[in-house]
C-alpha cells in the first residue's frame, strides 16, 4: 500500500491538476460535502470526486482508495476524524458489511431532505429544469421508518462447506448472514430462521451457479400488512425437490403465520430470482392485502410494493395529480396487477389499464373482481406494449383526460413517450422509482409541449438512498 496523503482542496488548485493520479491504496483526508444517487458520500480532491460508503455530509474522514477511474474514485472509510451532525447510530448488527441498506448511519430527517435533494439535482442536471427547488415538495416520510419491508428475497449458498443465507455485501456476491433485519417485518426473520433449520435437518443441497449443482437458490417470503399472514416461496434450480413438502409442513408448524408455501423453479443463470414455473407445496398460493380499503390477491410471482402503507400514500398522490372526475377517461400504462388502476377508478373515471405481462393481466382482473363491492368506474385491461396499445385505444374512440405511467427503473421508452405526446392528454402523471430516468423522460415530454407542475417524493425505502416520486405535467395552453 502506498502511504500517500491528500487533503481535499478547492477546484483549480495544484491538487486538482494531479487528481487523475489517484490510485488504489492511496490514503486521503476528505470532507464529505454531498450524497450520490446510490447513497455514497462524496468528497473531492480538487475536481476529482471520491465516493465513500456510509459517510455523511459534514464528515471529515480518512479513506483508502479502492478503485480509480478517469473522473472519479471509490474509497473505504478508515477513520472518522470529525463526525457530521447528520449522523445517527445504526441499530443493525451487520450494517457495516451488509449491502441491503446504506443510510442507517443518517438521521431520518436528513434522509428525507437528501432524497428531495437527489430528485432536485436530477431534474436540474439531467432534465435541465429551471429552478427545480420550487417544484419539488418535501419528501413524504414513512411512519415508522423501520420494519417496513413486507417482502424479502434471501439467497442461499455454501461457503466453506457450510450453508449460509443472508443479503449480499455491497457491490459483491458475498453473502452476509443475519439473524434479524431491522427494516423488515419480524415474521420474515422467523421464516428465514425456520428454513435455515430445515436446510440443515433435511440436508438440502444448495445451488452453486459455478457448477450448476444443488437445488435451493432463494427463499422469497411476503407478509400481509393487513392480516399478518405469510406466503413463503422456495426457489429451486430444478423442478424435482424431494424435501419440499417436508420443509413446507415443518415451516407451517414452526411459524403459524405462514398460510402457504410454494416452490418456484428458476433454472436459468443470472441474477433473476424467480422463474416462470410455480407449484403449490402446502396451504394457499396467495395472500390477501389491503391498501386504503382496496383488496388485492398477491401470489409469489406477482409484483407488489414491499411497503404497502407507503405504496398507498404514493398512489393517492398520483390520484390527486390526475384530478379525474366521474365520466372522464384515464390510461394507466405499465399497470402491473392493476393496483394504481383501481385507485384511479375510485374517482368514477373509466381506466384503460395497459400491461405486457399476461400473468399480471390475469391478476389484475382477479383484483378487480375482488373489489366488486367497492364503488369503481369501469376498468378494462389490455395486454400489450404501450406503443401498440395506445394507437389501438385511440382507434376505438377512447381519448384520455389523463395518462398515468409507472415504468420500471429504466424509465419509459422513447416510443412510449412519443405515443403519449401524440395523444395530447391534458395531464400526465409519471410515477418513478429512479430520479435519473424520471428527469430524462420529463425533458423529452417538455420538448413535446408539456410543462412540469410539481413533483412529490415519497420515501418508500427508509434507510436506503432509493426514492419514489410522482410528477405532474400539464399540456401547454391546455
Amino acid at each position: 500500500m502506498r502511504d500517500r496523503w491528500r487533503a481535499s482542496s478547492a477546484p483549480g488548485s495544484k491538487d486538482a491538476e494531479m487528481a487523475s493520479g489517484v490510485a488504489p491504496g492511496d490514503r486521503l483526508q476528505l470532507e464529505i460535502t454531498s450524497l450520490a444517487t446510490e447513497g455514497d458520500g462524496v468528497g473531492r480532491t480538487g475536481d476529482f470526486a471520491v465516493f465513500v460508503p456510509r459517510t455523511a455530509p459534514g464528515d471529515r474522514v480518512e479513506v483508502e482508495v479502492t478503485e480509480s477511474h478517469a473522473s472519479y474514485a471509490r474509497a473505504r472509510l478508515r477513520r472518522l476524524l470529525v463526525s457530521s451532525p447528520l449522523r445517527a447510530s445504526a441499530p443493525c448488527a451487520v450494517y457495516e458489511s451488509c449491502g441491503g441498506c446504506t443510510w442507517q448511519h443518517l438521521a431520518y430527517a436528513a434522509q428525507l431532505e437528501w432524497k428531495r435533494t437527489l430528485v432536485v439535482e436530477a431534474l436540474r442536471r439531467i432534465g435541465h429544469v429551471a429552478e427545480p427547488e420550487a417544484l419539488v415538495a418535501p419528501t413524504l416520510a414513512a411512519d415508522p421508518p423501520w420494519r417496513y419491508r413486507h417482502k424479502m428475497a434471501v439467497p442461499f449458498a455454501l461457503e466453506g462447506g457450510r450453508p449460509v443465507a443472508g443479503f449480499y455485501a455491497n457491490r459483491s456476491h458475498r453473502i452476509v448472514p443475519f439473524l434479524n433485519c431491522p427494516i423488515q417485518h419480524p415474521a420474515l426473520d422467523a421464516v428465514l430462521a425456520s428454513v435455515r433449520r430445515q436446510v440443515s435437518r433435511l440436508h438440502v443441497s444448495l445451488h452453486d451457479p459455478r457448477t450448476g449443482h444443488g437445488d435451493l437458490r432463494h427463499l422469497v417470503a411476503r407478509v400481509s400488512c393487513s392480516t399478518g399472514k405469510v406466503l413463503a416461496c422456495l426457489v429451486t434450480a430444478r423442478p424435482a425437490f424431494p424435501q419440499g413438502v417436508d420443509m413446507a409442513d415443518q415451516l407451517m408448524r414452526e411459524v403459524p403465520a405462514v398460510i402457504g408455501v410454494v416452490q418456484n423453479v428458476q433454472g436459468a443463470p443470472g441474477n433473476a430470482i424467480l422463474g416462470r414455473q410455480t407449484r403449490l407445496l402446502r396451504g394457499s398460493d396467495h395472500l390477501t392485502e389491503e391498501l386504503d380499503g382496496l383488496h388485492f390477491e398477491v401470489s409469489a410471482p406477482s409484483f407488489f410494493q414491499v411497503s404497502p402503507a407507503q405504496a398507498a400514500r404514493l398512489y393517492m398522490v398520483a390520484v390527486q395529480q390526475a384530478a379525474l372526475t366521474s365520466g372522464q377517461n384515464a390510461f394507466d400504462l405499465y399497470a402491473g396487477v392493476g393496483t394504481l388502476s383501481l385507485f384511479l377508478a375510485r374517482s368514477g373515471a373509466t381506466v384503460e389499464a395497459v400491461e405486457e405481462v399476461p400473468d399480471a393481466i390475469r391478476d389484475g382482473r382477479r383484483n378487480l373482481a375482488l373489489n366488486r363491492d367497492v364503488s369503481l368506474g369501469p376498468v378494462r385491461f389490455h395486454l400489450g406494449q404501450a406503443e401498440s396499445a395506445l394507437p389501438q385505444l385511440l382507434a376505438s374512440g377512447r381519448h384520455p383526460d389523463a395518462v398515468v405511467l409507472d415504468p420500471p427503473r429504466r424509465g419509459a421508452s422513447a416510443g412510449v413517450l412519443s405515443c403519449i405526446a401524440e395523444v395530447h392528454p391534458p395531464r400526465i402523471v409519471y410515477v418513478s422509482c429512479n430520479p435519473a430516468t424520471l428527469a430524462r423522460d420529463i425533458e423529452i415530454l417538455t420538448t413535446r409541449g408539456y410543462v412540469l407542475r410539481e413533483v412529490q417524493p415519497v420515501d418508500m425505502f427508509p434507510q436506503t438512498a432509493h426514492v419514489e416520486a410522482a410528477a405532474l405535467l400539464v399540456r401547454e395552453h391546455a
